[in-house]
């Protein structure tokens, strides 16, 4: 089976390129490689194979990759990487940027993906951490609470994830 020995990075948002070094990959094409992402089993977490040799693989971050192991199916069978990749959110922008207390923010952006293992939070200025509104991977509806205020909006995953935080402020 395919083996991985070394992934880089080893965290990215989607539309990256990651590289994957090992060996028993397909070299004859790229089409004849999978990479998958945090899931073996979900075609939705298949990125995009760029290049193919038999010891290396670069292939792009899909938009519902999640947090996990990276998956190499070649020749028919499936290697797992023994490192996690961990899926970063990333803004794209923010509206409206003048908005108050029950007002719905809209984020936009990429790898907005929440579930038991990986919740996504958010933080609006200098308020509380709170559960994002995840719509789908590009978009978190936010309706502005007492305690939230003016400034940058913050996003990470997990408890301890890294924060991530919009060029605009609100």
């Amino acid at each position: 089976p395919p083996t991985i020995s070394s992934i880089s990075p080893l965290e990215g948002s989607p539309g990256d390129i990651i590289t994957i070094n090992g060996d028993h990959f397909d070299d004859r094409d790229m089409s004849y490689n999978e990479v998958l992402f945090g899931d073996s089993f979900n075609p939705a977490m298949r990125g995009q194979v760029l290049s193919a040799s038999q010891t290396q693989l670069t292939a792009s971050v899909p938009n519902l990759a999640i947090t996990g192991p990276i998956y190499v199916r070649a020749h028919g069978l499936t290697g797992v990487s023994a490192d996690t990749f961990t899926v970063l959110p990333r803004i794209n922008w923010i509206n409206p940027t003048c908005l108050g207390i029950g007002s719905t923010l809209y984020v936009y952006g990429s790898g907005f993906t929440s579930d038991a293992n990986n919740q996504l939070y958010i933080r609006l200025g200098n308020g509380p951490w709170r559960y994002a509104d995840v719509s789908d991977p590009s978009l978190v509806r936010q309706i502005l609470r007492p305690g939230d205020t003016s400034g940058q909006v913050q996003l990470r995953m997990g408890l301890n994830g890294q924060v991530v935080t919009s060029n605009q402020t609100i």
